[in-house]
């Protein structure tokens, strides 16, 4: 047993005790050390007595330059039968102002192994300091009292708070409301020297708080990250945060911040102003070698926390069901003729009736437009040869020529809408945590519809073909409210062609988006592991750096999510809280799976469309029944009716063929697809 003390100008009493009551055996080593301090006043005692057996070892140290010291330090072992106890205390490095007190008692076990430590080796007063605060560009340090608070976190505008003496004269605290504040943290030596300036905080005051009472005025202060968005376009916004945005996703905003915060949600970083209101763009996962370290060394005693996320908590799957619908255009171009079956000078000497112009649009006016017509007249009066060779004389008025057909060649179009669904289903996953918790799901559900051009599907009306003479033989004319087929259509078959919209960019956009943010989610969840020191004021922790920790209880590393600097002028305690955020479970060989669009699912159908077949059918001369299925031209010859043939009605036929139930009816569509999230590897250790 050993017990010391070395000071110039210390007061320092020591005092170990083996026994005083009945020892059997016992090996006891205590040692107690006072080394090179200024100023010191100490007082440890170390007991043990009431022992049948025991080994112990107990110390105490107090080194490296101390200017002022308090300690007392007491420790008590009783009544043990047997026990192995091993008790340190520490106080150590660079101390200007310590008061300590520390006890541990091990009292009446009966068998017991015991380590015991103490350490302020980095006390509460780590060297001279001092925070510096300019209000509106005046040094207002002077008048500062009480508690100086820096809060910053990952995503969220830094805030400090600090509070000034009374000012003479009237005061207005609205003259202080957004003018800048800036708050810098200076250390110094003994001989006053400046050591090291690091700046805390730069923003603007948002809200003082005078108190009538005291005559104080608390200053609440802030960064302005929200304004700094508030004040920028979306293509701004779109240019410092990045990521994916639709509207399908998140519903239409005018809000640039929430706009922001919709963007960063698609992708593992998040964006905060440094120290100076720089903003930066930080991804939540951390660099392979650490900005700052913290041992056992310089943690703040007891002051190590853990918080671990439940299962509850963790989201590894997130299934999308997207639907995107359309409105399929479709053109349909079908064209026919009809011809008297017979030359013209047969006609002179063989005469049946004729269709008129009329017969033949009514025939037409079908829900159709006509893309084009064209009647070939009969010839005009005049001398002609017939059949037998002979001349005949022709009379025709040009109203009726203008009436009468001779034949007749058209195109009919016609335009409808059939509704497209393509429903995506699309599983983003993170099978490293499905493996280790099981899979423990969120649903999401996005739709889009494209706007349908209700006008597309309507029908010009029949009058309002209108007509120009090509020769003095034919007539040509088309509907005025045809409209010719869009660029970028597809040809299906003969006489159809399907326009569906000709850009995706909303629909690719938007399940980009979905499948983004479901993998930020993912990420997110999974990042919720935290681990939270306190040590001296640390000027260079923000949140975009990366921590390591190293005790023996715990090893980790992560992200910095949280910074807490609390600057007390009174105690003189300048402390800092760092919180990191941890990506777990730290599995290997995990690998992301490359994400893109889902192929387009629905496919072009597949129709054969049948053309129009018109004939002639002349009644009067034939023992052949009417049909009311015929097509084209019927009438009858203009001679006697020769027995036992009938007269047919005189009529035109167009026999247009209904659209099939393909082209017609709602069609839908279903496609699937997965895609895997690896989980960043972090460091996070948990030794009992």
């Amino acid at each position: 047993m050993s017990s010391f003390a070395k000071s110039s100008f210390a007061s320092a009493a020591t005092a170990g005790s083996v026994g005083n009551g009945d020892v059997y055996s016992i090996a006891a080593n205590i040692r107690n050390v006072l080394f090179t301090p200024y100023v010191v006043t100490a007082s440890i005692q170390n007991k043990l007595y009431v022992i049948d057996s025991i080994s112990a070892d107990i110390q105490n140290k107090l080194i490296d330059p101390l200017y002022v010291v308090s300690v007392a330090i007491r420790h008590v072992v009783y009544d043990l039968y047997s026990v192995q106890t091993d008790i340190r205390n520490v106080i150590n490095h660079h101390v200007y102002s310590v008061k300590a007190d520390i006890g541990n008692k091990l009292f009446t076990p009966y068998s017991i192994s015991a380590a015991i430590q103490n350490r302020l080796q980095n006390p509460t007063m780590g060297a001279i300091w001092k925070a510096i605060i300019t209000l509106n560009n005046v040094d207002m340090t002077v008048r500062q009292s009480g508690l100086v608070d820096v809060e910053m976190e990952e995503g969220a505008a830094s805030v400090a708070s600090f509070e000034l003496l009374p000012f003479s004269g009237a005061i207005d605290p609205y003259e202080w409301i957004g003018v800048p504040v800036t708050i810098d943290y200076l250390t110094f030596n003994s001989a006053g020297d400046t050591l090291t300036n690091h700046r805390l905080f730069t923003g603007i005051v948002d809200e003082p708080i005078y108190d009538p009472a005291t005559r104080f005025t608390r200053f609440e202060c802030t960064d302005g990250l929200q304004e700094f968005f508030e004040q920028k376009s979306f293509a701004q916004v779109d240019a410092v945060i990045g990521g994916y945005h639709s509207d399908v996703v998140f519903g239409e905003t005018e809000d640039r911040w929430e706009y922001a915060q919709q963007r960063l949600s698609t992708q593992p970083a998040s964006f905060d102003f440094d120290v100076y209101g720089v903003g930066r763009l930080t991804n939540w996962q951390s660099k392979a070698v650490a900005d700052l370290s913290f041992s056992a060394a310089n943690i703040i005693h007891e002051s190590l926390g853990l918080k671990l996320i439940s299962r509850r908590d963790v989201v590894n799957t997130v299934n999308i069901k997207f639907g995107y619908r359309f409105g399929r255009k479709w053109l349909r171009e079908i064209g026919g003729g009809w011809h008297y079956p017979r030359p013209f000078y047969q006609f002179l000497s063989d005469q049946t009736f004729l269709p008129n112009r009329d017969m033949v649009l009514n025939a037409l006016n079908s829900g159709w437009d006509i893309k084009s017509i064209s009647f070939n007249k009969l010839p005009p009066s005049g001398q002609y040869t017939n059949a037998e060779g002979g001349q005949t004389t022709w009379k025709i008025t040009d109203e009726l020529r203008d009436y009468l057909i001779f034949g007749a060649s058209f195109t009919i179009a016609k335009r409808w809408l059939q509704d497209v669904t393509e429903d995506y289903t699309i599983q983003v996953t993170a099978d490293a945590s499905i493996a280790k918790h099981g899979v423990v799901k969120a649903d999401e559900f996005y739709s889009l519809d494209e706007d349908v051009d209700e006008e597309f599907e309507q029908v010009s009306e029949q009058a309002s073909v209108g007509f120009s003479s090509l020769g003095d033989s034919v007539d040509t004319g088309s509907s005025f409210g045809y409209t010719p087929p869009e660029f970028g259509g597809e040809s299906v078959g003969d006489y159809d062609q399907i326009i569906d919209p000709i850009s995706r960019v909303d629909v690719d956009n938007a399940i980009k988006t979905a499948i983004a943010e479901a993998r930020t989610h993912i990420l997110k969840t999974h990042r919720a592991n935290a681990v939270i020191i306190q040590d001296l004021l640390v000027p260079s922790a923000d949140t975009s750096k990366t921590a390591q920790v190293s005790t023996g209880e715990v090893a980790a590393k992560g992200k910095v999510k949280r910074v807490h600097h609390t600057l007390n002028t009174s105690s003189r305690e300048a402390l800092s809280t760092i919180e990191l955020s941890l990506y777990q479970p730290n599995i290997a060989g995990q690998a992301d799976d490359a994400v893109s669009v889902p192929a387009q699912i629905n496919t072009s159908p597949s129709i054969q469309t049948k053309g129009l077949s018109l004939g002639s059918h002349f009644g009067g001369r034939t023992t052949e029944k009417y049909n009311p299925d015929w097509t084209g031209y019927i009438g009858n010859w203009t001679s006697a009716r020769t027995f036992p043939s009938e007269w047919y009605p005189n009529e035109f036929r167009v026999d247009i063929p209904e659209i099939e139930d393909e082209a017609r009816d709602a069609q839908e569509f279903t496609g699937a697809s997965v895609y895997n999230t690896a989980i960043p590897q972090d460091i996070l250790t948990i030794n009992a």
